[in-house]
């Protein structure tokens, strides 16, 4: 007697992050049948791509802010389809310092961060007599 195959073999989807995204895209990989036709839907509209010959297959995805449900669909050569579920969590907002904060020094620098700019911390490097050496802002993790 031969039984049916279950679907975890069919389609395995590796989530991306166990904690929230920064990024708006992210690609939802996994593998499933050689060269089957593969659709994530949810998030701002959908995506789909072919698997390859060894059925592995990654889909860019854009995301909204908070919560994304997503539904990937892998439709075999054979017009057999499976779908997994999943959720993906993005947080696009940086972490904000409230005050100046002397990060580390020695004898002739420091290097300071300020609050938040434009979402992003201002970063300095002053020597110890109190000279700007270099300064900018940092980008919010992707």
């Amino acid at each position: 007697m031969v039984g049916e195959i279950p679907a975890a073999l069919l389609l395995n989807v590796a989530w991306p992050a166990d904690g929230p995204v920064r990024g708006e895209r992210v690609a939802v990989a996994g593998r499933t049948e050689p060269h089957a036709r593969v659709r994530v839907s949810g998030g701002v509209g959908g995506a789909e791509a072919r698997a390859g010959p060894d059925g592995s297959f990654s889909v860019p995805v854009s995301l909204t802010e908070g919560e994304n449900e997503l539904r990937v669909e892998a439709e075999s050569v054979m017009g057999e389809t499976t779908r997994q579920e999943g959720a993906i969590s993005r947080d696009s907002k940086a972490p904000t310092a409230t005050r100046s904060q002397v990060l580390g020094t020695d004898r002739r620098a420091a290097l300071l961060v300020g609050p938040a700019l434009a979402e992003a911390p201002r970063v300095q490097l002053r020597r110890a007599a109190g000279r700007a050496l270099a300064w900018g802002r940092g980008a919010p993790d992707s």
